[in-house]
Parts: structure tokens; sequence; C-alpha cells
């Protein structure tokens, strides 16, 4: 898997993260929104940015994907290919439970695929995620397919 994340996570991620994402501070959305905009204009040119998608209710919830919001505030342009359709939360879950459970997406078969796709995600824990995103992009004839999350 050819991926790179901006931080390690650590504590102080992991404070960021919940404010963030759990307590529903869509101002935060603008700490990494920059570097993020600039990783991928140095590193991945020609690369369609693919945000990992959050389920419905956790967007009512939330009030945004976080992921999104990041690219949103760092003028990046991106492709939804995606729609999440199971509603567990990722971060309830241990690692042997990240791995064994299956996750529900669905790709949107109406939207014109990229040849060459970065995946983004907040948070790369297990992978399990991104290596589910990439084996639907693989079956549709993407080979070229890389990843990229603030922390890791």
């Amino acid at each position: 898997m050819d991926h790179r994340s901006l931080y390690r996570y650590n504590p102080a991620m992991k404070a960021y993260f919940s404010q963030y994402k759990f307590q529903g501070d869509y101002l935060l959305r603008k700490v990494f929104a920059q570097e993020l905009a600039e990783m991928i204009q140095k590193n991945y040119r020609g690369f369609t940015p693919v945000p990992v998608p959050v389920s419905k209710e956790r967007y009512q919830e939330r009030g945004f994907n976080q992921v999104t919001a990041i690219l949103d505030a760092g003028n990046i342009s991106y492709v939804n290919l995606f729609k999440r359709l199971d509603t567990d939360r990722q971060s309830s879950k241990n690692k042997k439970e990240r791995l064994l459970s299956e996750r529900h997406y669905q790709l949107i078969v109406n939207e014109e695929i990229p040849e060459k796709i970065v995946i983004v995600d907040d948070i790369y824990t297990t992978g399990s995620t991104i290596i589910t995103l990439k084996k639907a992009l693989e079956k549709v004839g993407n080979t070229v397919i890389k990843s990229l999350s603030i922390a890791r």
C-alpha cells in the first residue's frame, strides 16, 4: 500500500480528533487544511482526491464529514466515489475488531472514475478502510491508487 500521513497519531492528535470529530468543533477543520493541500499539490499531481465517506447517521450527528471539511477548507477539489452503508463507529473498536469487522461501502457508479486516485482519510489505524476502498476501485479497473491521511 502506498500510504503517507502528515503526522503520527499521538496523544495530541487524539485530543485534536476528539474535539474535532466527537465534540463537533467545525473550526478545527482549518488546522491541517493548508498542509494537506500542499502535500497533495507536491506529491499527488494528476491524482484525484477521493475522501472516505461517513454514514448518513454520523453526518447528521456531527453535521459534517471530517475529511471533506478539511479538503474544503484547503480548497482541494475532490470526487465522492463512495457512500458508507453501515453506522458502526470504528473508534469504539479495538484493532482486532476493526480488522475483523466488515465495512460496507458502496461505489457510486454514476460518477466517472478517475484513472489516478488518492484516497484521503483522517486517521489511518489498521488500513482496513483504505484497503476496502482500494479493492472496490481495482474491481472496476483502477490500478493507480494511493492513500493519504492526516495521522497514522
